[in-house]
C-alpha cells in the first residue's frame, strides 16, 4: 500500500467521522450569543408548546381510550419532542447544555438584548405565557 493511499483512507475516515458526528448532532462550532440564544429559545418554546399541545391529545385519549394508551401516546410525543430539540440545537450548532446553561452565565447580555429588541421580548413572553396556559390546560384535563 503506498503512503499516498494511506492518507487518503485517513482522510476519507476523518471526514467520515465529522460528516457522521455532524448529522448525528454531537460535533458542535458556535458560539451562542444573545440574539441565537433568544432566536433558538423561540424555536425551542414554539417546538415545545406544539407537543404540549399535541399532549393535551394525549390527556383527551386517556379518557376515551384508558391510561394505557394516553401514556403510550405521551411517550412517543416526548420522543419526537426530544429529537425535534436536538436537531434544533444541531442547527445552531450548539450543544443542549450550552443552551441550557448559557442564560445563567449571560443573563446580563441576554436581558440588554432584549431591553434593545421589544419584539423579541415580547414573542418570548407570549410564547411562555401559551406554554404555562398549555401546562394549566393539560393539569385540568389528567384530573378525575
Amino acid at each position: 500500500m503506498s503512503r499516498y493511499s494511506s492518507w487518503t483512507k485517513i482522510g476519507a475516515l476523518l471526514g467520515a467521522a465529522v460528516l457522521g458526528g455532524l448529522m448525528s448532532g454531537h460535533l458542535y462550532a458556535a458560539e451562542l450569543t444573545p440574539e441565537t440564544y433568544c432566536q433558538l429559545a423561540i424555536q425551542s418554546m414554539q417546538l415545545q408548546l406544539g407537543k404540549m399541545q399535541e399532549r393535551a391529545g394525549t390527556a383527551r385519549a386517556e379518557r376515551d381510550q384508558g391510561p394505557e394508551v394516553a401514556e403510550a401516546y405521551d411517550q412517543h410525543v416526548k420522543a419526537v419532542e426530544d429529537l425535534d430539540l436536538t436537531r434544533l440545537y444541531a442547527r445552531y450548532g450548539v450543544p443542549a447544555e450550552d443552551y441550557v446553561t448559557y442564560m445563567g452565565r449571560s443573563k446580563r447580555q441576554v436581558d440588554a438584548y432584549l431591553a434593545a429588541n421589544p419584539t423579541v421580548s415580547g414573542r418570548i413572553d407570549a410564547l411562555s405565557a401559551g406554554i404555562n396556559a398549555a401546562l394549566g390546560d393539560l393539569e385540568n384535563l389528567r384530573q378525575p
